[in-house]
């Protein structure tokens, strides 16, 4: 009889924590949360610390796979990522932030340079229309994107490749004293 009634008092304190363990989850959303289950809700599902530290820790059998998996490309508001794939954040700048040539480029149909590293000269080809810029390296469009930035009022900028030089025009063949240009190499 005694070993009845302490076989009985712990199925009903196991019954009771149960419930009590149930009920959190189905007081939010009227259903219970299943753990290896799939569970759906009409409302988002919150899950609040009331101390200190994080609320929530996913652990898997190895450090391999993935402790969450999600369907939708929006962004998480307040997510903070330290790394991407193994990789800090600084290994997704652009390679081509810094320039590797660029110079500051004064006079009509002499251009003389200033400041200039990687651009050892400019001329002016007058048959034509274009200023080219002899680069320390070949120029190659598919490699190297150009920026120039000019005053001389509102004529259009082109570039092409003439002779492995950056060729830059102004306006279809405009004269511009005043210009700067900056080389970037791609990816």
């Amino acid at each position: 009889m005694r070993r009845f009634r302490v076989t009985l008092t712990a199925l009903v304190i196991a019954v009771v924590l149960v419930t009590c363990a149930d009920y959190a989850t189905f007081a939010t959303t009227g259903r219970s949360l299943v753990l290896g289950k799939v569970n759906t809700a009409d409302r988002q599902t919150v899950v609040a610390r009331t101390t200190t530290g994080p609320v929530l820790r996913l652990t898997t059998r190895t450090r391999s796979s993935a402790p969450m998996i999600v369907n939708g490309t929006g962004r998480v508001t307040n997510l903070n990522a330290d790394r991407i794939d193994g990789k800090d954040a600084s290994a997704f700048a652009p390679s081509w932030s810094t320039p590797v040539a660029g110079a500051h480029v004064t006079g009509t149909l002499t251009p003389s340079l200033q400041h200039a590293f990687g651009i050892p000269a400019v001329t002016w080809w007058a048959s034509n229309g274009w200023y080219l810029v002899t680069l320390s390296q070949p120029f190659d469009r598919t490699r190297f994107v150009p920026v120039v930035a000019h005053s001389c009022g509102n004529l259009t900028t082109s570039f092409t490749s003439i002779n492995d030089k950056l060729a830059v025009q102004f306006g279809g063949g405009v004269p511009c004293d005043n210009f700067n240009v900056l080389v970037f190499k791609l990816p």
